[in-house]
């Protein structure tokens, strides 16, 4: 289930290291590889893209110019455009949970499985209701992008899912805010990006809120305080002692 959101921003120069810091990030054992992502002006503070991968770093290093990809199906013209005239750029994800993971190429390269020995309806379904709410928040999220802003966001082409779109809310309008860091509630890591590819803690805290976020009791004080109560965990208590929790989310 979609619930954290990890956010960033990038110089031109960086590129490399926002992508090994993704894929050490959702490659680990906490996090699935497949999410939603966002570029954002880092100025204005406006979605540029929204798009959804079941490999996010692969995804990023296409728009990046790091693996080949066909300029048509990607942005590095436009992200190398917005570097001729901006120093940052913006780039957010929407993490889900390991145990949502599509059966992707790295997947099978991975655990060295070969995809003719195995039932082709298993393979197609491994993820796929995952996949599923990854298309329905994508197309909330242009929707509710093109509600705020009269128009989808610049760099994408098309909208997203339509059935979703058409679902679209006022209340959606807030997933926009949590993506440009207009807003930062508590399914906003507190970490950027490259704090939680340096600090191992940091990431041991993300994976253990996250799985709050998607508990049927929410998160928010009042469950660690109930956690506390239920005979407390050692996480709690260095989220505590590292008042992790009152910490500022900085972009730099």
């Amino acid at each position: 289930m979609l619930a954290t959101f990890v956010l960033e921003v990038y110089k031109d120069e960086e590129r490399k290291e926002m992508a090994s810091a993704i894929q050490d990030l959702i490659e680990g054992d906490c996090w699935s590889t497949a999410g939603i992502y966002c570029y954002w002006d880092y100025t204005t503070r406006r979605p540029l893209y929204i798009g959804l991968a079941s490999d996010l770093h692969h995804r990023f290093c296409q728009h990046n110019g790091l693996v080949r990809a066909r300029k048509s199906t990607c942005k590095s013209v436009e992200i190398s455009t917005y570097f001729d005239n901006n120093e940052k750029l913006g780039f957010s994800m929407v993490l889900q949970s390991s145990l949502s993971q599509p059966f992707t190429w790295k997947q099978k390269k991975k655990y060295k499985v070969e995809a003719n020995n195995h039932d082709p309806e298993y393979l197609d379904g491994l993820g796929e209701d995952a996949l599923q709410h990854i298309r329905i928040l994508e197309g909330i999220t242009i929707a509710a992008s093109s509600q705020l802003h009269n128009n989808i966001p610049s760099w994408n082409k098309i909208g997203g899912n339509k059935q979703a779109s058409l679902k679209t809310e006022a209340r959606h309008h807030q997933l926009i805010d949590l993506l440009v860091n207009k807003t930062v509630n508590d399914n906003v890591s507190r970490a950027s990006l490259k704090e939680l590819d340096a600090n191992g803690g940091y990431r041991q805290f993300e994976c253990f809120l996250h799985s709050l976020r998607i508990s049927p009791f929410g998160y928010n004080a009042d469950m660690i305080a109930r956690y506390r109560q239920m005979g407390g965990d050692l996480v709690i208590d260095e989220l505590e002692q590292t008042n992790y929790l009152q910490k500022k989310l900085i972009l730099s």
